[in-house]
């Protein structure tokens, strides 16, 4: 995936601008569902995505029924009580 200003956002790191790519439930996330997020709340705002998260639908940790995200530490947080509350493993 190209970075672009829909799916992420510049920050000075000391010598030059980098592009850092944004929390898939980011509000200002574009790309994702039009800025409305994965459905997880609360939803951040422009945080930019610090881990890679899977949840698993089903007890035999399938790839074929998980989804796959990039997410801020707050957002990781709300879909890991989300998916527990409904029964899924998350990793």
């Amino acid at each position: 995936m190209e970075l672009d200003h829909h799916n992420s956002k510049e920050e000075w790191n000391g010598k030059a601008w980098a592009r850092l790519p944004l929390c898939d439930n980011a509000v200002r996330n574009t790309s994702v569902n039009f800025g409305r997020g994965i459905g997880v709340t609360p939803q951040c705002y422009d945080n930019p995505a610090k881990r890679t998260v899977t949840v698993y639908y089903d007890k035999y940790q399938e790839a074929s029924n998980s989804d796959t995200m990039s997410l801020c530490e707050e957002c990781r947080k709300g879909l890991i009580k989300s998916a527990r509350r409904h029964g899924y493993k998350v990793k």
